[in-house]
């Protein structure tokens, strides 16, 4: 049998071709060899650098990409001696090491506070330290640190050793808990005893356990698997469930199926109210509350609705709802051919983007359909809101009433405009309030910042109270007083100028009610608190189209009302819902937590059985 070819070898080069190989890298690199005769592969040959550095590279390692200078390459002894010695200077530390013991070495020091220490120069040269004591790492120190704490808070510690400043140590605090704080979160201000700072796990699941037999709810976990983690439950209605200790302890409740969060009670309904309004379900998965699901309307459009919206009393088909784009489009040139208009752009943009129209008299405009399907008109110039025409009676307006215009350029209908009016005034009228017959002038109308604040104050003074805000906030806005009585109240100037008192407590006034508003139609709710009869708040909602009183709770003890109210807008951060506008307006989706933390308040469910029984 015949034995396998061997791979050519590569022929050794003689001691001539190594030498004349190195002399040509050495040239290439910039340097110039020193050395008069070559003295081995693996010995080093003198050579001064491009840089003018003398150093001693060997030809095995230069053949092996490794560079010429050591200097260069900021691995020189003496240079990282150098460098640490300067730092160390710098810093007023003392080396007491007697040699050069290499960069990765430690080497003894005196830092400028006098403290012995060991840093290695490679750390220093990175910008660290060099003094453990001072950085406060010194383990000696952390130590003497931690048990000078446990003694000021009175606890004992049980470890025998000291295990370091990230270890947990045993101890027994002053009320004679057992505990297992760490030095270094000691030494950041935190406690040594969970027990006596109220996160105990003990103490934790008691709680928990005694609130779901308030609840009349059964704990059906084994064990208990923290404060944050979700628990297996069954709720007073025969509902499982999974609530988080956590969450139950801030006041939320225990079961989605009764708060109307659960997924399968969702698809449930939604499925149930396709069947009402005819419709078929196309999704072959329930998605989730949010998610859009294909479906197929009684009048045979295919269309994606939420179960969300649906279960908020939202239709399913956006073409019966005439939100269709075809749809859109057709009423558009409908509409557009009635006015005797012509469309000047060759596609449809879309419901809400403007398109260039040319209208009956001529002019080019860029009507929104969607401005145009709610009555709106197409044409800026004939409605009189051309920039041109509506500057043009801007400065007629101005001149009518004696005003000089001091704004340099038209800066558009709805921007205030520097102007000086007959009186000398100066002042910034917006042209469309002009234009609505609103006066020009602040101060000539007694609506002058200044002037409003200092009649503000003057009121106050009156009153015998005092101004507790550092700033004038505005005349519509709150601001924080202290009447004659010492009762910290907000008061509004604009009321107070209107006759309005400045304290409820002294008017016999308390927030005492508690509502939930929502809009059916725009998909917001609204929470808050008013002060005796709510229906003139109501109202006011009311015709801001939250017509639907959700909830609405009369007769709350003193402070309980905005105490509640605190509670939900702190719930709603905490569930990371952003308010849609305002303070106490969201999404309707928040409906559900709400609700669940208004019931389930002592004051309430006490107001509620009070109702009742009477």
């Amino acid at each position: 049998m015949s034995s396998p070819t061997a791979a050519p070898t590569r022929p050794k080069m003689t001691s001539a071709q190594v030498w004349d190989s190195f002399q040509a890298r050495v040239e290439e690199l910039g340097g110039v060899v020193l050395e008069p005769a070559y003295l081995g592969n693996g010995k080093a040959h003198r050579v001064r650098c491009g840089a003018g550095h003398d150093c001693a590279p060997r030809p095995a390692g230069l053949q092996q990409g490794q560079g010429l200078c050591i200097t260069c390459a900021g691995k020189d002894p003496h240079a990282a001696e150098a460098a640490f010695r300067a730092r160390l200077a710098e810093l007023g530390a003392t080396l007491l090491e007697p040699e050069w013991r290499g960069v990765n070495k430690a080497h003894r020091v005196r830092c400028a506070a006098g403290h012995e220490c060991g840093p290695f120069p490679g750390g220093v040269r990175k910008g660290g330290g060099i003094c453990r004591t001072c950085a406060r790492n010194d383990p000696r120190v952390a130590e003497a640190a931690f048990r000078a704490r446990l003694d000021e808070l009175g606890a004992a510690l049980l470890e025998p050793i000291y295990l370091g400043a990230n270890k947990a140590h045993r101890i027994r605090c002053a009320a004679g808990h057992e505990s297992a704080p760490r030095p270094a979160s000691l030494t950041k201000g935190q406690g040594i005893c969970i027990t006596c700072a109220g996160t105990d796990p003990r103490v934790a699941e008691a709680a928990f356990r005694a609130r779901l037999a308030e609840l009349g709810a059964t704990l059906l976990e084994p064990e208990w698997r923290g404060v944050n983690r979700a628990h297996r439950v069954r709720c007073a209605a025969g509902h499982d469930c999974t609530p988080r200790p956590n969450g139950v302890g801030r006041g939320q409740g225990i079961c989605r199926t009764c708060a109307r969060n659960d997924t399968k009670a969702a698809e449930a309904a939604f499925r149930t109210r396709l069947a009402e309004l005819g419709a078929t379900l196309l999704e072959p998965l329930y998605l989730g509350a949010n998610e859009s699901h294909r479906a197929r309307c009684a009048a045979g459009h295919d269309c994606t609705p939420r179960p969300a919206h649906v279960r908020q009393g939202g239709g399913i088909c956006r073409t019966c709802a005439r939100n269709d784009t075809k749809a859109a489009e057709a009423a558009f040139r409908t509409r557009l051919a009635e006015l005797g208009a012509t469309l000047l752009e060759p596609e449809w943009l879309g419901n809400a983007a403007p398109h260039r129209v040319r209208c009956i008299a001529g002019h080019d405009c860029n009507p929104r359909p969607a401005s145009v399907q709610q009555g709106q008109g197409i044409c800026r110039t004939c409605a009189g809101q051309d920039p041109r025409v509506a500057e043009a009676a801007f400065r007629a307006r101005l001149a009518e009433l004696g005003a000089t215009l001091l704004e340099p350029e038209w800066l558009g209908s709805s921007r205030p405009h520097q102007a000086r009016c007959a009186a000398g005034h100066a002042c910034a009228p917006i042209p469309t309030a002009a234009q609505r017959n609103h006066g020009i002038c602040r101060t000539c109308a007694g609506n002058d910042p200044r002037v409003a604040e200092a009649e503000f104050r003057a009121r106050l003074a009156e009153l015998g109270a005092t101004l507790l805000e550092p700033v004038y906030r505005g005349v519509n806005r709150a601001h924080r007083v202290r009447c004659a009585a010492g009762h910290d109240c907000t008061t509004r100037p604009y009321g107070l100028r209107e006759g309005v008192g400045v304290c409820l407590t002294c008017g016999g006034h308390t927030w005492d009610v508690l509502y939930v508003v929502a809009d059916e139609v725009g998909d917001v709710v609204k929470f808050g608190i008013t002060a005796g009869n709510a229906r003139r708040r109501l109202g006011v909602h009311a015709r801001d189209g939250l017509e639907e009183v959700v909830r609405l709770v009369t007769g709350l003890p003193d402070g309980v009302a905005v105490e509640i109210e605190r509670n939900l807008i702190g719930a709603m951060r905490d569930a990371r819902e952003a308010p849609v506008r305002g303070r106490e307006y969201f999404a309707a989706r928040v409906l559900p937590l709400v609700l669940d933390l208004i019931d389930n308040h002592p004051a309430v469910r006490a107001a509620t059985a009070g109702a009742e029984v009477g």
